[in-house]
């Protein structure tokens, strides 16, 4: 899978901050940010991301 998308859901920004902050490094740059469930359902509509991490 080359370049996936990846969204990142959770409501503390601190976590996702450092969850995309490590991607990046390991070579993900193409991660998206959620706080709420109404945001990130509207998210995977438009994005259609590879990969969902729910935290």
């Amino acid at each position: 899978m080359n370049d996936p998308h990846i969204l990142l859901v959770d409501d503390e920004e601190e976590i996702l901050n450092l969850l995309e902050i490590v991607l990046h490094k390991e070579g993900f740059d193409h991660t998206h940010k959620a706080t709420t469930a109404d945001e990130a359902l509207k998210m995977c509509r438009e994005l259609n991301p590879d990969f969902i991490q729910y935290s």
